[in-house]
């Protein structure tokens, strides 16, 4: 049985090693790849140089592929589909596929499992309850950390919007068609928005509808406040209405919602500051102003 018990956290750590290594060497490894393409370019007669590819990329790299391939076998579709969509709200389409999420899943849950068992074997007060608890632990963490990066973005995208909204008003005031006043206020801004905006203008060059393109943006981000402006945009053009007037509406709009955000978080101070007061402050003050009085009043009896 102890044997069993460390060959597999061997196994898993092993794996979870070569998955950290190749994470490492993605990019140069893509570099690599270019270059070799652009010497076969110049040199025509030149193959591909099988020989002289490195361990991993030969072995660990073909094994992990095929782990992951018997994991997406055996992983329902809709589960595929929402760490797929919540990859794509967290902007980690090209470091991350749901696959390697899921890879990731299985490898926590052995290695927490695994040292979990060694622990509840060697320390027999632990109960072993705390397997399941463990495992569960390496299941759920690395979807949690994805879809929290997720929340932060958007958050990032609902702060920068009424930004965003009045550079493009400005831009088309002063003359922009409504596109160029898009690429140049998603120029002069940083953050996700503006990665999600010149995606869907990268779409639109390419030959794709703008109306897609836009809604492609709202189902990227899950903002109500994007998707409401680009419902606004595409009902706007519809319609044939004045594209000012409705940034101006909506730059305003948008304005009054970020203010409204801002005054509800500052009345949530009082709450949240309620706990650190009665634990920290209140304590320590009722030692300041009554440790005296006991000290005397135990001095009488």
């Amino acid at each position: 049985m102890d044997f069993i018990v460390y060959f597999t956290v061997f196994i898993t750590l092993s794996l979870l090693f070569f998955l950290a290594l190749s994470s490492l060497s993605t990019r140069r490894d893509r570099a690599q790849q270019r270059i070799r393409e652009i010497q076969m370019r110049g040199n025509p007669e030149q193959g591909p140089e099988g020989d002289d590819q490195s361990f991993s990329k030969r072995v660990i790299g073909p094994t992990y592929q095929k782990f992951l391939e018997f994991l997406g076998k055996l992983t329902p579709n809709s589960i595929v589909q929402n760490y797929k969509k919540s990859i794509i709200q967290a902007g980690l389409e090209k470091e991350y596929t749901p696959l390697r999420i899921i890879g990731l899943q299985v490898l926590l849950a052995l290695v927490l499992g695994g040292v979990c068992i060694l622990i509840v074997r060697q320390n027999e007060s632990s109960s072993p309850a705390l397997i399941p608890i463990f495992a569960l632990i390496g299941i759920v963490l690395p979807i949690s950390l994805v879809r929290s990066k997720a929340n932060k973005r958007r958050k990032l995208i609902e702060r920068s919007l009424p930004d965003l909204l009045d550079l493009l008003y400005i831009s088309v005031e002063a003359g922009l068609g409504f596109d160029s006043a898009l690429k140049k206020s998603a120029q002069k801004m940083q953050g996700p928005l503006s990665v999600e905006v010149m995606k869907a203008l990268a779409d639109i060059n390419k030959g794709r509808n703008r109306i897609e393109a836009f809604k492609s943006i709202a189902d990227r981000t899950e903002v109500d406040d994007v998707r409401s402006f680009l419902m606004a945009v595409i009902q706007s053009e519809k319609l044939g209405s004045n594209v000012s007037t409705m940034l101006r509406t909506q730059s305003r709009v948008m304005r009054q919602k970020r203010q409204q955000r801002a005054e509800e978080k500052a009345q949530r101070l009082p709450v949240l500051m309620l706990l650190p007061l009665v634990f920290l402050m209140f304590p320590a003050l009722f030692v300041v102003l009554l440790g005296p009085a006991a000290m005397n009043l135990l001095k009488i009896f």
